[in-house]
């Protein structure tokens, strides 16, 4: 369970990167 939080964490925190790399535009399916 800690790995499947870890994992979910990091993919919140690259959508969180991307949209501000893009300026907050929201791509579906990316992640």
């Amino acid at each position: 369970v800690a790995i499947n939080d870890a994992i979910k964490q990091s993919k919140d925190e690259a959508k969180n990167r991307m949209a501000g790399l893009t300026g907050g535009m929201n791509i579906p399916g990316l992640f």
